[in-house]
This record gives structure tokens, C-alpha cells and sequence, in this order.
């Protein structure tokens, strides 16, 4: 099971064939003061699952870590279960879309969403979160 795709975006959803549709994908919030409250934002991620692991139970955490590594928040462990497997044998895929109300924010530098799978991380996010008019450019 892995994740090939994952991102922040300001609204996202997905049609019946599972193809995700965003718009507003960003890696920066800038906030007037701490702490602050982001309204929504859209966590948004696929799954891709060889087809030996269909119908698999498996457990979905996310967390909101700080520049330090220190947990802000943590949602989950969410259970969910693999599709069964497509006809037409191709590798099972998952998107996944959680939409976020809000975000408690509560210091400025580098974040990160990371995305465990069973405990295992699987994908991580970065976001960097600034005060307004003191932005830094990544470099």
C-alpha cells in the first residue's frame, strides 16, 4: 500500500470514477496573528493498493506535526476497508478526501500533515505557516 499522491487544497472532490478535482492546492498559510483559526482546508490523497491486499481492513491516521516533530493535533485511527479488486486487475486505487474546519494554528514554521497506514507513514505534507509581513521564501 502506498501513497503516490497527497496535498492541501482549498476545496477538492471526486467523481464516481474516482478522479479528484482541486482547486487551490498550496504549502503556505499566512496568518495575522497566533494563534489563529484556518476556516477549511482539504486534505487530499490517494491510495494505491496491489490487488493481493482487496479487501484488506486497514487503520488511516493523520497528524499535524510542528517544525520540532511535536504532535499539534491527531485525527484518527480511522478504519477503512480495500475495495474489492477491479475487473479489469489493475492496481486498487483509493482517493481519499478530508475536509478540515477550523484549524487550530498556533506557531509559526515549517509543518507537516503526515499520513500513517497501519502506523506506517506513508506520505507526508509539508506546510509552512507565517505571520503576515514576515514571510520567508523557502530556499
Amino acid at each position: 500500500m502506498t501513497i503516490p499522491f497527497a496535498v492541501v487544497a482549498d476545496h477538492a472532490s471526486a467523481d464516481s470514477s474516482g478522479k479528484l478535482n482541486l482547486l487551490g492546492v498550496f504549502e503556505r498559510i499566512t496568518v495575522q496573528r497566533f494563534p489563529s483559526i484556518h476556516k477549511r482546508l482539504y486534505l487530499v490523497f490517494r491510495i494505491s493498493c496491489p490487488v493481493n491486499e482487496a479487501n484488506r481492513q486497514f487503520e488511516l491516521t493523520l497528524k499535524f506535526l510542528d517544525q520540532d516533530g511535536r504532535e499539534e493535533f491527531k485525527i484518527g485511527p480511522l478504519k477503512s476497508k480495500v475495495p474489492d479488486v477491479r475487473p479489469d486487475g489493475a492496481p486498487i486505487e483509493i482517493p481519499m478526501i478530508l475536509e478540515l474546519e477550523n484549524l487550530q494554528l498556533i506557531k509559526e514554521g515549517r509543518h507537516e500533515w503526515k499520513i500513517e497506514v497501519d502506523g506506517d507513514t506513508k506520505a507526508q505534507i509539508p506546510i509552512t505557516i507565517s505571520v503576515k509581513g514576515q514571510e520567508k521564501l523557502d530556499v
